[in-house]
């Protein structure tokens, strides 16, 4: 089973793929935020069914202002496009992908997959 991981952004989302064993996770893309929905549909029409959205936490663990966005953005996609959602840590996950070489949207994206992939393994 493919899982998709997805950096969500304002403006623009990265998404990233794991393989078919869900041990290495690759970066896909980056879409702007509003067709997030239509290409989410896609990778589920390609075998896709579990989504990780990285989600921020405040340096003390809590969740703030732009998780609460976050998770207000998942509800709207769930509806749009059914499967299970997760959420991951993304606590500087750009900053990682960036020193990995991959400072983009979907490198970002590849990190949180990645992150959840190991945590499961």
């Amino acid at each position: 089973m493919k899982v998709v991981g997805i950096d969500l952004g304002s403006a623009r989302s990265g998404l990233a793929v794991s393989d078919e064993h869900g041990m290495v996770a690759r970066p896909l893309k980056t879409v702007p935020t509003d067709r997030l929905a239509e290409e989410l549909r896609g990778l589920a029409r390609d075998g896709a069914s579990r989504f990780v959205v990285g989600r921020p936490r405040s340096l003390d663990g809590s969740l703030g202002k732009q998780a609460e966005w976050v998770d207000a953005q998942v509800e709207r996609l769930k509806t749009a496009v059914p499967g299970t959602y997760e959420y991951e840590d993304e606590t500087g996950t750009t900053a990682e992908a960036a020193a990995q070489g991959d400072g983009s949207d979907a490198g970002a994206a590849r990190v949180i997959l990645q992150g959840y992939l190991d945590a499961r393994s």
